[in-house]
């Protein structure tokens, strides 16, 4: 995240990854929905590509693969947010 940091300047990066977290948030919620396999795959796709872009392995790791566990989805996705917000 520090390179993107550098590249992009910290405001930009802040509002970007306000955006990217409220939608993933968002894509969070709809996988405690029953999902057809292809929406699952494409709430996972989301959240993983989404992190990688940002730097944020942690919720990239746990969004791998279709058969994600929600439970460690929802945990990365916690501490993704309190680590964003401590870099504030």
């Amino acid at each position: 995240m520090t390179e993107l940091r550098d590249e992009i300047g910290a405001e930009d990066l802040a509002m970007i990854l306000d955006v990217y977290l409220e939608e993933a948030a968002e894509m969070l919620a709809s996988l405690a929905t029953p999902l057809s396999p292809e929406d699952r795959g494409k709430a996972l796709h989301f959240l993983r590509s989404g992190a990688l872009n940002l730097g944020l392995s942690g919720l990239a790791g746990a969004a791998a693969g279709t058969d994600a566990d929600r439970a460690a989805l929802i945990a990365a996705f916690d501490a993704t947010r309190r680590a964003v917000a401590a870099e504030a």
